[in-house]
């Protein structure tokens, strides 16, 4: 087995955990959405269904994957970005409404769960050819 420093598997171990951030950045507000969006009570089991949602985008990868080249390195780049630009957004438009009710938060949520489902996708391929203790702490993580 190859050495590897404490230091990478931390930094692995990171890696691993970092594509739910922006789902779970979300839900972890819950309680104070709840008392100052629309759908009050509810708003739990919507932003629960809007992650699922997200499920959708490893089959909307794999497809373009027949089409183009995408890469996975750069994937994980740009799902990183995209998880800090949607969080970034919730800051400034989570109490947005259309219509009355609070569609940016939820399709923000979506892309959230999104981003966390393409780590199943490409972290994984990305990891492959990890030595297997790197690999350990991404399933930790």
């Amino acid at each position: 087995h190859p050495k590897v420093k404490k230091t990478s598997l931390v930094l692995w171990c990171l890696f691993g955990a970092s594509g739910w951030w922006c789902a779970n950045a979300i839900s972890a507000e819950l309680p104070l959405l709840v008392t100052r969006l629309p759908e009050a009570e509810s708003l739990g089991n919507l932003l629960s269904f809007c992650t699922q949602l997200g499920g959708f985008c490893p089959l909307i990868y794999k497809a373009a994957e027949q089409y183009w080249d995408l890469g996975v390195t750069r994937t994980i780049h740009v799902m990183q970005a995209v998880a800090v630009l949607t969080l970034l957004a919730c800051t400034v438009c989570w109490q947005q409404q259309i219509f009355g009710r609070s569609f940016p938060l939820l399709v923000l949520t979506v892309v959230g769960g999104g981003v966390g489902c393409m780590t199943e996708v490409t972290f994984w391929a990305y990891a492959i050819s990890a030595p297997t203790r790197c690999t350990k702490a991404i399933s930790f993580g």
